[in-house]
């Protein structure tokens, strides 16, 4: 046999093969659809649906908590820069009355 019949022979097998094993997947997917039944659908939905809640709800919460720490900051912020304007306005207002 030359060179060029064995890799023809090999990619024949090769393509068999491969559908061969897509021939199972498939007939393990249509086993698995045909086991479930429509309120195994409901159920499997519900599931998805409260897994994708929680995860909105998580994403938001933490993005709100994120924003009050920041608020936090933004006001601590303000109320040392209103202390230090008060703190300089008593000492000008000493030093005028001296």
């Amino acid at each position: 046999m030359t060179d060029d019949q064995i890799t023809i022979g090999g990619t024949v097998w090769a393509k068999l093969a491969l559908g061969g094993l897509a021939a199972n997947v498939i007939g393990m997917l249509t086993n698995v659809f045909g086991w479930l039944t429509t309120l195994d659908l409901v159920a499997l939905s519900g599931l998805l649906i409260g897994v994708l809640g929680f995860a909105v709800n998580w994403y938001y919460k933490a993005k709100q908590i994120r924003l009050d720490e920041r608020y936090r900051q933004m006001q601590f912020q303000i109320e040392q820069e209103r202390a230090e304007r008060e703190k300089r306005e008593h000492e000008l207002r000493i030093g005028l009355m001296e």
